[in-house]
């Protein structure tokens, strides 16, 4: 006995029982089978997933990507915080000054900051004086890229974040086009810091 059915195509097509058991058998076999490796294998590809986001950790794409669930815990990235740097002066930081770096000057509770304070004055502002800590963050930030090799952003990356809050109010990533406004970058660079 043979029953007419249509086949992917749309074409009417003759078949014995007997021969679409045997597909039928023989497709569910493979079904299983292709089942049974990709759950064999997903815990390796996912593994292989995740470490992107842990070497990205330290980078703004990384912070902005939510992959981290944890954005509190502590990952290596090679920056120094602006304590250390109030205990690490160097003598550049005592004479260039916050415009003369990120091209203007930030500002406390009431407002910008009067005068041109150097490197190392911004670190030493407490209070109302640097609002979110953005201008000690940034200074760290700055003089990590300087001097740590193997710190994630370029002085140039740092200059550029950094500057962007100071015209805009906010730090535009290129790569996702996500911002960032001041205290987020203070965030986001708190997170780079080791010490």
């Amino acid at each position: 006995m043979t029953n007419k059915s249509r086949n992917t195509a749309g074409e009417e097509s003759t078949v014995s029982p007997e021969t679409r058991g045997h597909a039928e058998n023989s497709t569910v076999h493979s079904k299983r089978r292709l089942l049974k490796g990709v759950l064999k294998t997903a815990p390796v590809v996912m593994a292989v997933s995740s470490k992107p986001a842990l070497a990205h950790f330290c980078t703004v794409s990384g912070f902005l990507s939510g992959n981290l669930s944890h954005h509190d815990d502590r990952h290596y990235c090679g920056g120094r915080s602006p304590g250390y740097w109030m205990n690490h002066v160097t003598p550049e930081m005592k004479t260039r000054t916050f415009r003369e770096v990120f091209g203007d000057v930030w500002r406390g509770k009431y407002g910008k900051w009067s005068g041109d304070p150097t490197l190392y004055e911004v670190l030493k502002m407490t209070g109302h004086d640097d609002r979110y800590q953005f201008g000690a963050h940034a200074v760290a930030a700055f003089q990590n890229a300087l001097e740590f090799s193997d710190y994630p952003m370029s002085v140039d990356e740092v200059v550029d974040i950094v500057a962007q809050v100071l015209a805009f109010g906010y730090y535009t990533s290129p790569g996702t086009g996500q911002t960032l406004d001041a205290q987020d970058v203070v965030g986001f660079f708190y997170q780079t810091f080791d010490a």
